[in-house]
């Protein structure tokens, strides 16, 4: 006959200790963590199905580029006294913008839309950074399928002045 196991912890003066993944009883769960697990995929669906801030924003009317494609203005970034100002262009992801007709449509962003658009909040920018996206992306995030280029630009008399990085 063998004698019925006993867990007890080492040194715990009778207090029994747990199996390894938790004790089973009729009021207990099978899973040691399985609601923290829940939560978390909860929370982390959750905030896939929330937009951003940066993604919440309504993009305005779009404007037509030196190359020929359109782009929304989509939305700027503080960054004081540097600002960062999003375009999202879906052409972009079809591939067929040279890398110079894309520098000259940054550059025009910049000169004719970024610049006024902060001045007229009242905003005198030192540094404007200009992007455009072929999707509307999370900034900072880094989205390997996704087209995105941008260009920096130092402001000196009213002028866009390319920056290279």
């Amino acid at each position: 006959m063998t004698a019925p196991h006993r867990f007890i912890a080492p040194g715990a003066l009778g207090d029994q200790a747990a199996l390894t993944g938790g004790t089973v009883t009729a009021n207990t769960r099978r899973c040691r963590g399985c609601l923290k697990i829940l939560s978390f995929v909860s929370v982390a669906c959750s905030a896939f199905a929330v937009p951003g801030p940066a993604l919440a924003q309504a993009p305005e009317e779009s404007v037509t580029l030196p190359s020929g494609i359109e782009a929304l203005a989509w939305d700027s970034i503080d960054e004081a006294p540097l600002y960062r100002v999003r375009y999202l262009a879906p052409a972009l992801a079809d591939g067929g913008v040279s890398h110079g007709a894309l520098t000259e449509d940054l550059t025009w962003l910049c000169a004719e839309d970024a610049l006024p658009r902060l001045r007229a909040d009242g905003i005198d920018p030192a540094r404007i950074v200009v992007s455009l996206m072929a999707e509307p992306v999370e900034f900072g995030v880094m989205t390997p399928g996704v087209v995105q280029v941008f260009e920096s630009y130092r402001i000196e008399d009213q002028r866009c002045i390319w920056e290279a990085f």
